[in-house]
């Protein structure tokens, strides 16, 4: 299953078009065939994550759990062809929606993990809906959480919907009705990408001719979906940001991943990811993203796969425990903290798979130019500071609470191999207690962080 694109500017955005061995060609009812079997090759809305890694304060070795997480964004979600039942409740630490291009889960099993786990599936409706209305409609009675319904898939490519303004526009209507008939139901828009049928091949140029067909309402619809596979983040949330401009409307990106003539590896992959997650969960336009693929290739272009023999992949866990910037946690003392887990952060701020023994994710080459921001609680007095890191020389480690310095403090070489990580025992005198926002910056180096704690 390869996309080839051809990528061309116009503006700020590249167009693209794909080859016609795509990923998701429907079957007879409009539903992708799913795989079976394993694969070798606002913040009030959020919820509390699974644990993994808890601080012993009798044993500071101890980092195998922890009691308190960010929440769970509600933006992020991935799309599948192949998922195992068995993996939802791990991919429910990190993911909150998913879907498979088609209108219900391919098995039963999967239908109820996902339900148990509290992952929503989004059914999505194809060229002939009349057809699938019954199947739908007994999904959603069996999951009132359901909240949405995707529209048709990519109407402006040939080898997916291919389906012209007007042709859309002959049964849109059954499908406005049918979610105005399902209570706490939305409809999304049909997705669009960079196409390449007759005329309408611009994403823009079809939605215009789409709304201004009689019968056809923008009002309909409560966010617009779009597709993006161009290698510049900041192009690909311009994209998105295009159609909440003209179109007065949040968008979802629902598919998207550095491809076209991107060659940078997994490891270009990896930094493309970083760069979007960061993007799309500061964008107040964006109202849901999902990368495209968990079920995708880690060997070859394009790199993108979160799921491989078992188990996440290096990007699976970067995509999964990245940063929802939850403004609202407040990290106890005498806990280990995951350093991926920051509010704020300046852009440049990357995160990897760690290397260290325990942990998701390390903050990778941090330097005198980053910062990351942390709110913990603290209690007045003498305090320490667990910290547990890796750097390629000596350099010092800048320490505020809430904008006002506790100083500079060494960190020791430990060199740059992948094991070679040390912890740092830091005296700290905290002025008063409360909870603190902690900011962490340094004077150079190559600084890769994994996690901290504040013991009093």
């Amino acid at each position: 299953m390869k996309k080839l694109f051809c990528l061309l500017f116009v503006g700020l955005a590249l167009f693209s078009c794909k080859k016609e061995e795509d990923k998701r060609v429907p079957d007879d009812d409009g539903k992708k065939e799913e795989q079976s079997g394993d694969q070798s090759g606002d913040q009030s809305d959020k919820e509390t994550l699974k644990p993994t890694y808890v601080y012993d304060k009798a044993d500071l070795a101890d980092s195998t759990k922890v009691t308190i997480y960010q929440a769970r964004s509600t933006k992020r979600g991935v799309c599948y062809n192949f998922m195992p039942d068995t993996f939802v409740y791990k991919l429910a630490e990190g993911i909150s929606w998913v879907y498979n291009w088609g209108q219900t889960p391919s098995t039963t099993a999967l239908e109820n993990a996902f339900r148990e786990h509290n992952v929503e599936f989004i059914p999505m409706f194809w060229t002939n809906p009349n057809n699938n209305f019954t199947n739908v409609a007994g999904f959603l009675d069996r999951n009132p959480q359901v909240t949405h319904i995707l529209g048709y898939n990519e109407p402006n490519l040939s080898d997916q919907c291919n389906m012209q303004p007007a042709t859309a526009a002959q049964s849109w209507p059954s499908v406005v009705n049918f979610v105005k008939g399902r209570s706490g139901v939305k409809l999304i828009s049909p997705a669009m990408c960079h196409g390449n049928i007759p005329t309408y091949g611009d994403p823009f140029k079809w939605l215009d001719a789409f709304w201004a067909i009689e019968g056809i309402n923008l009002s309909d619809v409560s966010a617009i979906a779009c597709h993006s596979y161009m290698e510049a983040a900041g192009a690909t949330i311009n994209f998105g940001d295009e159609f909440t401009t003209k179109y007065n409307k949040k968008y979802w990106l629902t598919e998207f991943c550095a491809w076209g003539d991107f060659n940078g590896g997994y490891e270009g992959q990896q930094k493309f990811m970083n760069e979007m997650l960061y993007k799309l969960e500061k964008d107040d336009n964006c109202e849901r993203y999902a990368w495209f693929k968990f079920d995708g290739g880690i060997t070859s272009k394009p790199w993108n796969g979160c799921y491989f023999k078992r188990a996440l992949t290096e990007i699976g866990k970067l995509y999964m425990y990245y940063s929802t910037f939850d403004q609202n946690v407040v990290y106890p003392s005498n806990k280990w903290i995951p350093a991926e887990h920051f509010r704020n952060a300046n852009e440049k701020i990357k995160c990897y798979a760690t290397t260290d023994t325990d942990g998701n994710l390390e903050i990778n080459s941090f330097s005198d130019e980053d910062f990351v921001e942390y709110k913990v609680a603290l209690e007045a007095g003498e305090n320490i500071l667990h910290f547990r890191y890796q750097v390629n020389r000596n350099i010092k480690l800048k320490i505020s609470l809430d904008g006002v310095s506790l100083g500079e403090f060494a960190l020791t070489e430990t060199g740059e191999k992948g094991d070679a990580w040390g912890t740092a025992h830091i005296k700290l005198d905290i002025p008063s207690a409360g909870d603190k926002v902690v900011k962490f910056t340094t004077n150079g180096g190559i600084l890769n962080i994994n996690r901290f704690a504040f013991e009093n």
